[in-house]
């Protein structure tokens, strides 16, 4: 991540949380190199609604939320019926959104989101979570009381941990001319000199908006596939911040570079020590003021050592300083990260696909939740129409030495001691299962991937998916 100058680190978290990525082909053509972006259409279209920009839609959908919370005084089965059957219809706009990228890169496959199309993903998933907040607020006996705001999350908010701390930092609406361009984030993406499947999947928000304390921040949850997430800010006002935005481009990619193929220090201190070596560091540094930070000084070194032009202007920014001060020095680092870039993704599970489907009508409930959606101790939610759930899908990856890859599906009349297990087949290379289960009553469900180590007597949940029954 990028700060502004300020003091300290904003480790941000689940942030937009529409933006869980589909990989799928693009919906638009390579652009050429020189060619000005096509101009969209930012307005949201769903049925039902009004047609409207999607800052506006926010606003639109806003007040139809609190529309909803006040029939459901009056008609709360009623209210609750057209909730869940809004939820739908938004979460099959995201969908379609997220499998069309405005760029794929036809070589290295690394996806752009322009400023448009993540403003739409940005508000269309705060609809979807607004609706989840309301129909979970109703199950737990909570919704009397709650005013609309307590259920939609701020258009203008986003979610960060500041050091020790956590709370939450401003977003300001940017102008179009403010906006990163698909086409210099091409540029940018295509200087840095790393074999191409290292690229795989790697997505780049453009966001509408300017983050007020920093410049761009990356997001992981330990995916399972190669799929890691990038979000740029739109620019400010000052003149430097063209080659900002290029070293915010190569600084997040560094970051995608470690949490794809290092994972963090718990899950793989022996890689983590051979770079603190190089760097004469003693130990792993994670909190504190945002210069010190080991993995900031990580993603500084590759800027330093992959940014061309307009990347280097700024210089390194962390505490370590520039390794191009010594030729030894650049040589170990680039030799590292080009050994890290060769390794396999540290991903606890391969997930191939999961898919469940409501059998009542199975062509228009399946919900297609690939593996790029799911990340470590990551929480999606689902919301059902019915009590009867197929769950299907496989498994590529052997688990550890003692262990046994287990799914189970807990909530209420399925007690977390004595958890519903989902049967898992081997094919020879992987594992399959494909069930049905039955929810005994409306509520909230979870569904858990994990690994179940029988020497030390333990469960280690990689995956959690909420299900919220409303009956």
């Amino acid at each position: 991540m990028m700060d502004n100058g300020l003091k300290g680190i904003f480790r941000i978290l689940l942030v937009l949380v529409c933006l869980l990525g589909v990989g799928l082909e693009p919906a638009w053509a390579k652009l050429a190199e020189g060619i000005s972006e096509p101009i969209k259409n930012e307005n949201i279209s769903i049925p039902g609604y009004p047609s409207a920009s999607f800052n506006d839609w926010y606003t639109l959908d806003y007040h139809r939320l609190a529309t909803r919370l006040n029939q459901y005084q009056r008609e709360p089965a009623l209210a609750v019926r057209l909730v869940a059957a809004e939820w739908a219809e938004i979460n099959q706009q995201l969908q379609s959104r997220l499998t069309t990228p405005d760029y794929q890169d036809p070589q290295r496959g690394y996806l752009i989101y322009d400023a448009v199309s993540s403003g739409q993903l940005h508000v269309l998933g705060l609809a979807r979570t607004a609706r989840e907040n309301f129909l979970r607020a109703t199950m737990d006996g909570q919704l009397k009381g709650k005013k609309v705001a307590d259920l939609y999350p701020a258009l203008d908010r986003i979610y960060y941990h500041l050091g020790d701390a956590a709370g939450f930092s401003e977003m300001v609406t940017a102008q179009p001319d403010q906006y990163v361009t698909v086409v210099e984030t091409r540029q940018v993406l295509d200087q840095i000199k790393l074999p191409d499947q290292v690229f795989q999947n790697y997505r780049v928000f453009l966001l509408p908006y300017r983050l007020k304390e920093v410049r761009g921040f990356s997001y992981s949850a330990g995916l399972p596939l190669q799929e890691e997430r990038a979000f740029i800010s739109a620019r400010g006002e000052d003149s430097a911040d063209d080659y900002e935005t290029a070293a915010t481009l190569v600084h997040e990619f560094g970051h995608y570079l470690h949490q794809q193929f290092i994972g963090d220090y718990a899950a793989n201190p022996a890689v983590w020590t051979d770079y603190l070596k190089i760097r004469g560091r003693d130990s792993f540094v994670d909190t504190g003021a945002w210069a010190e930070l080991t993995e900031e000084n990580f993603a500084e070194d590759f800027k330093m050592l992959y940014g061309r032009g307009l990347v280097l202007k700024e210089g390194h920014r962390g505490c370590f300083g520039d390794p191009r001060q010594l030729d030894s020095l650049a040589n170990q680092l680039r030799h590292f990260i080009s050994n890290v870039a060769e390794r396999q993704p540290a991903k606890p599970l391969e997930l191939e696909q999961l898919l469940l489907t409501e059998p009542g009508d199975a062509a228009a409930s399946e919900h297609r939740i690939l593996a790029t959606e799911l990340g470590l101790n990551f929480l999606d939610t689902l919301v059902l129409s019915e009590p009867n759930l197929v769950v299907r899908g496989r498994l590529s990856s052997p688990p550890s030495n003692g262990s046994q890859f287990g799914i189970w599906l807990t909530g209420p009349g399925i007690g977390e001691s004595n958890p519903q297990p989902i049967t898992l087949v081997s094919d020879g290379t992987g594992m399959i299962f494909n069930q049905t289960s039955r929810l005994p009553q409306q509520g909230r469900y979870f569904l858990m991937l994990g690994e179940l180590n029988f020497s030390k007597h333990r469960f280690v949940v990689y995956y959690h998916l909420e299900l919220l029954y409303p009956a």
